[in-house]
């Protein structure tokens, strides 16, 4: 009973700092603002020592890619990779993926300036206007921060709102 409650406990706190990160997002409007605000949250408050997206390369996301390349915070935080990359990793699939085991294929994720060491990893689709486009990507050293079998829900109900902003924005101008 004292183990149940132990785990009611920590996944009521991290629902809280996804909510606390969601709000401070729902006040913002533009996507490079939207990405280094992501960013520097879901580090601050979950304690993750690598965080990056990933930004599918087409013509329609220029705007948006340049937007972030602009910036000094997403610098070294962002991957540029051709749509069958990611659309293989994910699936074409918007779940979130965690993985400490067998990580080669998703190295093609990491940023070319930064090669971390990671030994597990959550990856979370983003999207615009229902196709992916990208993604947000969580990095450990611990091979046990990040698993199969955990659950996604949070981490994926984030993504979705992220991806509904991006919609909402209609511009990628910074």
């Amino acid at each position: 009973m004292e183990e149940m409650m132990n785990i009611m406990e920590v996944n009521t706190e991290i629902a809280k700092k996804f909510s606390r990160i969601e709000t401070e997002l729902s006040t913002l409007f533009d996507a490079r603002t939207l990405f280094e605000t992501l960013i520097c949250r879901i580090e601050e408050e979950f304690s993750i020592p690598f965080v990056w997206l990933s930004i599918i390369e087409k013509p329609e996301l220029s705007e948006l890619i340049q937007s972030l390349c602009s910036s000094e915070i997403i610098e070294g935080r962002l991957n540029i990779i051709p749509e069958a990359v990611l659309l293989n990793i994910t699936r074409n699939n918007t779940t979130a993926i965690l993985a400490n085991d067998t990580l080669h294929p998703f190295y093609e994720l990491l940023p070319a300036s930064k090669r971390f060491l990671i030994r597990s990893l959550a990856i979370a689709p983003i999207t615009l206007d229902g196709k992916i486009i990208g993604s947000i990507n969580h990095g450990d050293f611990s091979p046990e921060r990040y698993r199969a079998g955990m659950d996604t829900r949070l981490l994926e109900q984030m993504a979705l709102k992220v991806s509904l902003y991006l919609s909402s924005f209609g511009t990628f101008k910074s």
